[in-house]
């Protein structure tokens, strides 16, 4: 109860996690590169900033990193709970960077899990609004406490709704990258999602930073894409008689549309059901 999960993708600079530093090798007379590692002093700074901002006073203890490399944990005691918070971060080509937050309570008094956590929302948005800063996208992966509030419209299938979201993005994400819903074959759904969360964020102002196409497709879309839709690689490769054979289509004269069937027959399908799920 009270779970909450989030996570940023694309850091606008890298060197506040890993930094390459250049050192001279006088044995050699050459410069060698080291990497630096910053994630202990980046996450650290993120809690160290929040922390004058949050409802009740409370205590920050680090713990260290636990389990695996990069996932920093810390835990803040209040009077009533100790929350523990979990970052972990993972990296990837071309300098880019993922980190979920991953914050779990522990509450003092029995029963008041069951109780509507307000510095737990608190918190979540603060670190939200702090890292914000720094990264170029949110995604809302588990919210409990969100998902109490809306019990008594939704029960569990608001829920079970939200987790086949987050299995369905999260899959996809490894599969076919962050930005898996703009992939070709899925504008449908893509341009539907976009119109729905400006919708969404007029009305729920804490939405206006966080990416909000995810809970912007109903279920039936998220099912489509899954049973039903292909999507096709980005680059279309043609040989060499296909270029030639392109080139004469295009300086024949005919219409533009003889090019683009041309070229879209040529694109390699990638069936969703049955490859990735």
């Amino acid at each position: 109860m009270n779970h909450v999960k989030f996570m940023f993708n694309r850091i606008n600079n890298y060197d506040l996690l890993y930094e390459d530093i250049m050192e001279g090798n006088q044995e050699w007379g050459e410069n060698t590169k080291r990497v630096e590692d910053h994630t202990k002093e980046y996450v650290t700074q993120v809690m160290k900033d929040i922390m004058p901002n949050l409802l009740n006073k409370s205590t920050l203890k680090c713990l260290g990193c636990l389990e695996r490399i990069a996932n920093e944990v810390f835990a803040l005691e209040t009077d009533s709970a100790e929350y523990k918070i979990t970052f972990t971060i993972d990296t990837f080509q071309n300098k880019d960077a993922r980190i979920i937050i991953d914050i779990v309570p522990k509450y003092i008094y029995e029963g008041i899990e069951k109780c509507y956590d307000r510095y737990l929302e608190k918190l979540k948005i603060e670190i939200k609004k702090r890292m914000n800063v720094d990264w170029k996208r949110c995604d809302w992966l588990i919210d409990e406490p969100s998902e109490a509030l809306c019990t008594e419209l939704y029960s569990e299938f608001f829920k079970l709704e939200n987790r086949i979201r987050s299995f369905v993005s999260r899959v996809l994400t490894l599969h076919l990258g962050v930005d898996w819903l703009s992939s070709c074959g899925l504008e449908k759904y893509y341009n539907s999602a976009i119109q729905l969360s400006e919708t969404f964020k007029q009305k729920v102002l804490e939405l206006d930073d966080i990416n909000a196409e995810l809970i912007s497709l109903t279920l039936e879309s998220v099912f489509e894409i899954v049973f039903k839709c292909k999507v096709y690689e980005n680059d279309i490769v043609l040989s060499r008689a296909e270029y030639v054979q392109l080139e004469k289509i295009l300086t024949s004269g005919k219409e533009n549309e003889n090019a683009k069937n041309f070229i879209l027959k040529r694109r390699k399908k990638l069936l969703i059901y049955g490859k990735i799920f």
